[in-house]
């Protein structure tokens, strides 16, 4: 920032010239992702005096969630302008892509420059009581957003696990690096299914069941890549296993699971579990170093189930360190 400034007091015109440049670039790009830099269709939408204002939980993406009203609606407003300004474009591009196309809240509003949006609040409902009915609901959101336009190209999963494994430089006791190492050599060398418009984030919290149908939120790291991946993340989440998977799989192809689908599932899960692992294992560490990084082993399974039902949260360093060894566990201990 100072280098602007001295440049602005001693070349004004060179300056000018310069700031024109950046936003030229800047409306070029826009427009190649069909964005403008302000878009609303309520012009008042943004710097309206809200009546109330209730802070939300954003995950760890760092975004700040409040939920406004008018006095008569509901929206969410969803500020990410800590970002860059590349990850702003994706973001709202992928969140215009969803809401145009029925799998993600109504976007109503957005500022690509400040970082904001405005949707439609989301009031979520009871998931459905028959797995089978919960599993055809989560495909038909997954096809509309696999088989539907293209989000903006992002880094792979297989190579943000590898740059997450790169910042780990002490691993928790009973995590063998040797096997993250053949594991990451084992997805980096899949065949990866044709990419698609991929969410890359399906956890619980971002999935909502309303009435009738299911919508995604939170479209930060979507991105162009592997649809087994998102396919993987639902199964996991979800703990669709043995004969509940082959059911979801098959649902999601329209056909039969072939051996190698299933191979494919099998090693993409392996990544998928990974990836959250190290994540969580970094998050963890952020806050004070905790001394001792050795735990009782839980399965997975053990260990979400305990996180539904509220008995373990991501606010406490060592129950996401529990969360996360289990997810390294899943990756690298299962067959």
């Amino acid at each position: 920032m100072m280098k602007y400034n001295m440049m602005i007091k001693l070349l004004m015109v060179s300056a000018v010239l310069l700031t024109g440049c950046m936003q030229t670039s800047l409306d070029k790009k826009l427009v190649s992702y069909g964005l403008d830099k302000k878009f609303s269709d309520d012009r008042s939408l943004f710097g309206r005096a809200y009546q109330q204002t209730t802070v939300l939980k954003g995950g760890a993406s760092g975004a700040q969630l409040y939920k406004v009203s008018n006095g008569t609606k509901n929206y969410v407003l969803r500020d990410i302008s800590h970002r860059s300004e590349e990850d702003r474009i994706r973001e709202i591009s992928a969140q215009k892509i969803a809401s145009e196309n029925g799998y993600g809240p109504e976007l109503y509003a957005y500022d690509v420059v400040q970082g904001k949006l405005i949707m439609s609040f989301l009031e979520a409902c009871a998931k459905p009581n028959d797995r089978h009915q919960e599993m055809i609901k989560l495909v038909e959101a997954l096809k509309k957003m696999h088989r539907g336009p293209a989000f903006c190209s992002h880094v792979s999963l297989v190579e943000q696990i590898k740059t997450f494994d790169s910042k780990v430089s002490i691993l928790p006791k009973g995590i063998d690096r040797k096997k993250i190492a053949h594991l990451l050599d084992e997805i980096s060398s899949l065949d990866a299914y044709p990419k698609c418009s991929t969410h890359r984030d399906l956890n619980p919290n971002n999935i909502f069941f309303t009435d009738q149908e299911v919508k995604f939120i939170d479209f930060e790291n979507a991105g162009l890549d592997d649809p087994f991946v998102d396919v993987a993340t639902v199964i996991i989440f979800y703990q669709y296993d043995g004969a509940m998977e082959n059911e979801f799989l098959s649902l999601y192809l329209g056909k039969e699971a072939s051996q190698q689908d299933k191979d494919h599932l099998k090693l993409m899960k392996k990544a998928v579990s990974l990836f959250y692992g190290l994540i969580l294992f970094l998050l963890s560490r952020t806050k004070d170093p905790l001394k001792e990084t050795h735990m009782p082993g839980s399965t997975l399974a053990m260990v979400l189930k305990q996180y539904y039902e509220g008995r373990i949260s991501l606010e406490n360093q060592r129950d996401m360190l529990e969360l996360a060894l289990a997810f390294l566990h899943e990756a690298i201990d299962t067959n």
